[in-house]
């Protein structure tokens, strides 16, 4: 009967090694392309401007980051260009009453 335990017991202490084993030995993540955009907004012209063109930016999928400068009229954004693209996010900003056109691009491994 103790031989039993003994065997038993050391299935399980086993099986329980693999599978901690398993949940720590994940494979590396991939790095992801992260790709910034500034774009150019002359029309935002007043202190609740910015905080529309970042709340319609920040909805579209894939956008990571906005920041937006009143003074320089101006907002950039990092977006993950498997998820959206330059297009769609210049649409956000036109449909939220600011039209924009892109004035610098830069992508970052992340």
């Amino acid at each position: 009967m103790n031989k039993i335990l003994i065997i038993l017991l050391a299935l399980c202490l086993n099986l329980i090694s693999i599978q901690v084993l398993a949940k720590t030995n994940t494979t590396p993540a991939t790095k992801t392309t992260l790709e910034t955009i500034s774009l150019s907004i002359p029309k935002m012209s007043c202190p609740a401007c910015p905080i529309i063109v970042k709340k319609a930016l920040k909805k579209v999928s894939g956008v990571t980051k906005v920041t937006t400068d009143l003074v320089k009229q101006n907002a950039t954004v990092t977006f993950d260009p498997k998820k959206t693209d330059k297009d769609k996010i210049k649409e956000a900003t036109k449909n939220a009453g600011f039209p924009s056109s892109v004035i610098a691009e830069d992508s970052d491994k992340l």
